[in-house]
């Protein structure tokens, strides 16, 4: 508090009594599944498929990856929804590799002289594609005698390639250079493990480059006493494959899906910006039933998370779909946390060879691409459907419906996607699996609720440990109020008025004197919302002139 000593004028600054609530994110999709290579087990956010595939590898099979114990066929996913996903307007997703039974290639470098294990290199990603990386380690640019330092590059391609490189590294534990913290910190291919401090390491390659070819036994040319200097390959120095080869594993199988759809096991628990979660191709009961489930579970079941299933491949008919969603097996929860899509999208293989190979498709990851593009252009609240919905990246679809077969699988509450000769294949369905549950058989009404949620639990965290009375009551009204109003501003409910829209109540009629005993503020926040017009009516009639007598 500013000290008042003189006669004046004195200005202060206070503090905001209601911070702004800011909008949660609702576009970032997660993926689980098979890729070549990148971190197993764990939410690792892309932004581009350029990024993915740097990350996680290119398009791949699973004979490719030399897989064990294969399920079902050789196709891998996980990479083309990840592209369908940017190809449709998609900005960042989360991947979650699966690579069960997968070890990690390593190395151990010994000491000076070859003497004891100075440490171990371990790849950071299981399986067999780390097999092809090598580490050299020369002396650094700044070594000395009294304070070696070293060279560490990471290489692959027999050493033809440089991934990274650490220049400076000591193998001091104290050292804000220590090879382990540096690499550690910042390598994406390896890391360090079991340091044994201040020893010396042996090099590897002890001299790149340049060989004479006069010298001892390298190559030369032309006649004569003279030798040619040979630009020769660079070493590649310690290969990983060399000790400790990475091994490949086996295929995933429905347990290894449902691990990650289990809330206290999965690695999207510690996640809070993910709204939309797919694990494209897995199309079992077990595994749908588990992702609509997990994403009503969500953050401790704040249940902000939508899951997009892919009915099973072998469905070709609408009949087929409805006899599917009918069995007993599909208990998909009332409260509409996920939506089912058919048919399969067949776009070109990537990986096969000859004339113009195919590929069949789940529309999960196409799907979450639409609903990222409408969200970020229209706004959550609006339908990821219609003819805005357009689906990019395929040819064509597995299976055409006309429209009274898709109306079939409609009331089935499964969405279609279907193919308009004006507008090309659109997303035509927004229902949520819930639609026997009038209140929740939409998908925007559904992610309406969810966005609402997740930004109003995170933009009122201040409000814990305030003092429980009118002035905190006030405060919450009126943060609250403030960001459904903006939303009204926005059209994103029904009614002409904020009245009508939305109410936002905090008082004595919702916290009574025992909750403030107890420490509980309750906040009661309603919401008119905005429901797709599925069904457009039009009445003809005809006008007939009356004749004249």
């Amino acid at each position: 508090m500013v000290e008042l000593s003189y006669p004046g004028v004195y200005i202060t600054e206070v503090s905001q009594t209601a911070p702004a609530i800011t909008a949660a994110p609702t576009s970032n999709a997660a993926f689980i599944g098979i890729t070549a290579k990148g971190p197993a087990e764990k939410a690792y956010a892309v932004t581009s498929f350029t990024e993915f595939v740097d990350t996680f590898g290119d398009f791949t099979t699973k004979k490719a990856l030399k897989l064990t114990d294969v399920q079902g066929g050789d196709e891998v996913y996980l990479p083309y929804a990840v592209w369908a996903f940017f190809q449709n307007g998609g900005r960042m997703c989360y991947i979650i590799r699966l690579a069960p039974g997968a070890d990690y290639a390593s190395f151990d470098v010994p000491s000076e002289g070859g003497g004891e294990k100075a440490f171990t290199i371990k790849a950071r990603s299981p399986g067999v594609d780390a097999n092809d990386l090598s580490v050299a380690i020369t002396k650094g640019t700044m070594s000395s005698e009294e304070k070696p330092s070293y060279k560490v590059e990471v290489k692959t391609r027999d050493g033809r390639d440089v991934l990274e490189t650490f220049d400076g590294v000591t193998t001091h534990k104290d050292d804000d250079n220590s090879i382990e913290t540096t690499i550690n910190d910042s390598s994406r291919h390896i890391e360090i493990k079991d340091l044994t401090p201040e020893s010396k390491l042996e090099l590897n390659p002890p001299d790149e480059g340049i060989e004479d070819g006069a010298g001892g036994g390298g190559a030369t040319t032309g006649g004569g006493g003279g030798g040619t200097l040979l630009l020769q390959p660079p070493k590649p120095g310690y290969k990983l494959s060399e000790q400790h080869p990475g091994t490949p594993g086996r295929d995933v199988q429905i347990p290894d899906i449902l691990k990650q759809l289990d809330a206290g096991r999965s690695a999207l628990d510690e996640i809070t910006d993910v709204s939309l979660i797919a694990a494209p191709g897995y199309a079992s009961y077990e595994v749908i039933n588990a992702g609509f489930n997990y994403a009503e579970r969500h953050r401790n079941s704040l249940g902000d998370a939508f899951f997009i299933a892919d009915v099973p491949s072998g469905l070709k008919n609408q009949n087929q779909v409805k006899d599917f969603v009918r069995d007993s097996q599909f208990q998909p929860g009332n409260s509409g946390y996920g939506a089912l899509y058919f048919p399969w999208i067949q776009a070109r293989d990537r990986v096969a060879k000859g004339r113009n190979p195919k590929i069949l498709l789940p529309p999960s990851g196409f799907v979450a691409g639409v609903y990222a593009r409408i969200d970020n252009v229209r706004g959550v609240w609006k339908a990821p459907a219609g003819t805005e919905a357009t689906v990019s990246g395929g040819l064509e679809l597995d299976v055409k419906l006309t429209d009274q077969q898709q109306g079939i699988i409609n009331l089935a509450g499964v969405n279609a996607l279907r193919y308009f000769p004006t507008y090309g294949t659109v997303v035509w369905g927004a229902r949520t699996v819930s639609s026997a549950n009038i209140a929740w058989r939409y998908v925007p009404v559904r992610r309406m609720a969810n966005f609402l949620k997740s930004s109003i639990y995170d933009g009122i965290k201040w409000a814990v440990f305030e003092p429980n009375d009118g002035p905190l009551w006030d405060a919450l009204r009126l943060s609250i109020g403030g960001f459904m109003l903006d939303l009204f501003r926005q059209h994103a409910f029904q009614g002409a008025t904020p009245q009508e829209a939305f109410f936002v109540k905090c008082d004595r009629d919702t916290t009574s004197e025992t909750d403030q005993q107890n420490g509980i503020v309750n906040v009661l926040v309603g919401f008119a919302p905005l429901k797709p017009a599925e069904f457009v009516v039009v009445k003809l009639s005809q006008k007939v002139e009356r004749q004249q007598t």
